[in-house]
């Protein structure tokens, strides 16, 4: 009797008995909240391998296969999901990261994924600062321009009164705020005419234009051309981009963002609402009669291209449209201002 249970004992032993150790099973997630210098990353550790997690985190590369012997950062011991910083970042730079686990075997590492860095912000004359977005080989400001003083310090004259805004001409400099009301600029930026954004230089539709006008230093007013360019690398065809009124598939979508914002419509329903990064709000614009309209429901955008002594070529984004309207604009129009990085 004694002989059977220690044979019920030992295989029971036997049976409970854990597999052989191994290395750790990690997962990578994708990299998320990217700026210039970082970004956010995590993963999970699924299987410890039996045994006890003495690390964990992300590594991180410029070159393939990132290890531990990389930049990386430490989590602690313990299985499970983590979420790490990825600092120290260079702008506009590509890398390679992975999560790595590591227990008393070594180190074993999840997918290998991409990250590309966002180009550096930049700041205007009076200090404010734009996120940037890299758009096929251009950089674009991400947000609307709401400078009131060009690079060398000279002010732009505020023009509030409707009948003072309706008595501009076609090479008067002004801005002004949506309704004027400042909060309307802190969001949606500033309104310009056609000769204040270009600050007083010739027309171009050069690429790149070479008109510095209100942007700041080593930025420029893009050509009609540029924006061409734009349009074409979000899949416009060179037949449409040639057009004038509306034109394209998507890309007014692509351009915008912040559904919340928008009116309803074609746009904000379109399934590419807001995929390019270029971050467009309906900041709405000021006729050359001097009243305000579409805020809500529009985007206008001015180019440093001239149609004729009184218009020049602008872009519209509507809420009812998913398509960019080009049209040629009196002068005299408060637009919004997006500015291109010179190099």
């Amino acid at each position: 009797m004694r002989k059977i249970f220690l044979y019920v004992i030992l295989v029971a032993s036997m049976s409970c008995k854990k597999e052989d150790p191994s290395l750790p099973v990690v997962t990578t997630n994708s990299a998320s909240l990217i700026t210039d210098v970082s970004a956010v990353g995590g993963g999970e550790v699924t299987d410890d391998g039996g045994l006890t997690i003495s690390a964990k985190g992300i590594c991180w590369s410029t070159a393939a296969n990132p290890t531990v012997d990389d930049h990386k950062s430490d989590e602690g011991p313990g299985a499970g999901k983590f979420t790490s910083t990825i600092a120290g970042l260079d702008p506009s730079t590509n890398y390679r990261i992975r999560a790595y686990a590591t227990n008393r075997l070594g180190t074993s590492y999840g997918e290998e994924l991409d990250l590309r860095t966002t180009p550096r912000p930049v700041a205007d004359f009076d200090g404010n600062v734009y996120q940037t977005v890299e758009m096929g080989n251009q950089v674009w400001m991400a947000e609307n321009l709401k400078v009131i003083n060009n690079s060398d310090g000279e002010a732009i004259p505020l023009v509030e009164g409707v009948s003072e805004w309706e008595g501009l001409g076609a090479a008067d400099a002004a801005y002004c705020w949506y309704d004027n009301d400042l909060t309307n600029g802190a969001a949606y930026g500033a309104l310009y005419t056609w000769n204040a954004a270009m600050n007083g230089e010739a027309s171009s539709n050069s690429n790149p234009s070479g008109v510095q006008g209100v942007c700041p230093d080593g930025w420029h007013l893009p050509s009609d051309s540029e924006w061409k360019e734009l349009e074409m690398y979000l899949g416009m065809s060179m037949a449409d981009a040639d057009g004038a009124g509306y034109r394209g598939t998507d890309q007014g979508a692509r351009f915008a963002a912040d559904q919340d914002l928008w009116a309803g419509g074609y746009l904000k329903d379109n399934p590419a609402f807001g995929s390019s990064g270029f971050l467009v709000l309906p900041g709405g614009g000021r006729r050359y009669n001097g009243s305000f309209g579409h805020l809500g429901d529009n985007a206008n955008f001015w180019s440093a291209t001239e149609f004729d002594t009184y218009t020049a070529w602008g872009r519209h984004i509507y809420s009812a449209y998913s398509t960019v309207h080009r049209y040629n604009d009196v002068k005299s129009d408060g637009f919004s201002v997006r500015c291109v990085r010179d190099d």
